[in-house]
């Protein structure tokens, strides 16, 4: 992000890979804007919906942390 920011470029930063409750925060800190999450969403035993709002809660929990620091 730091790199694309300083030279100027307006860019989405795409993840995909290895993307999970725990990968996910680390990510989206880095800058990230898209997490592709294929595995960690769709070879659950719960509900796609489920495992979507968990990825979404894990970095939405890392961003609050973050900005109280």
């Amino acid at each position: 992000r730091k790199m694309m920011t300083g030279r100027g470029l307006d860019v989405e930063i795409c993840v995909d890979g290895g993307i999970d409750v725990e990968t996910a925060p680390r990510a989206s800190a880095a800058g990230a804007d898209i997490l592709g999450a294929g595995t960690a969403v769709f070879r659950t035993n719960g509900e796609i919906g489920e495992a979507i709002e968990r990825l979404r809660r894990a970095t939405r929990a890392h961003k609050k942390v973050k900005r109280k620091t």
